[in-house]
């Protein structure tokens, strides 16, 4: 079964909880930096595809959204353009991209190495936003365009939450 079977593993949610004062402590002194929600809300992806003969690692930033997509494309199903679905095949972008809807304010995101967090005060010029590989700051106004587009991505979310019409035919794709 396992040669013949595409196992997905991925977690629901993060691993250790930095609202938990002991754990952001501890893992502040193992990593020797702040612990942060950049890495409390890096959850790795797992993906089996038999008979595929090679290992491989990347490190597109993805969440739950991109699972549908990506597994459509690894089964060889083209998207029909008459379904709705969000998210991105993560095999095939060049930059990934997550809204993060919890945890952090809205409008806070992850794009290719930037990680924007949305200031708790809801003011767009006090908030922080780096470079996951360097740790350095970045420019805010560099964010400006995926933070409205984390502002929107919530918002479609949530009115398919609050509305329950993912089903309705009236849905047309954002």
């Amino acid at each position: 079964m396992y040669d013949n079977s595409i196992i997905v593993i991925y977690g629901d949610h993060y691993g250790i909880n930095k609202q938990n004062e002991d754990y952001e402590r501890l893992m502040t002194n193992y990593l020797g930096r702040e612990y942060g929600y950049e890495d409390m809300l890096n959850i790795p992806l797992f993906i089996h595809i038999p008979g595929l003969g090679k290992a491989e690692t990347l490190h597109t930033i993805g969440g739950q959204i991109d699972l549908m997509p990506t597994v459509l494309n690894l089964l060889g199903i083209e998207k029909n353009s008459d379904t709705v679905h969000f998210g991105q095949d993560l095999l095939n972008i060049t930059e990934g991209f997550v809204a993060l809807p919890a945890y952090v304010p809205q409008g806070s995101f992850v794009a290719g190495s930037t990680y924007f967090e949305m200031s708790a005060d809801g003011m767009f010029q006090n908030s922080t936003a780096k470079d996951l590989n360097t740790g350095l700051p970045i420019p805010l106004e560099s964010c400006w365009d995926n933070y409205n587009k984390a502002l929107l991505e919530v918002q479609y979310a949530n009115w398919i939450m609050d509305s329950d019409h993912v089903f309705s035919p009236y849905l047309t794709q954002p």
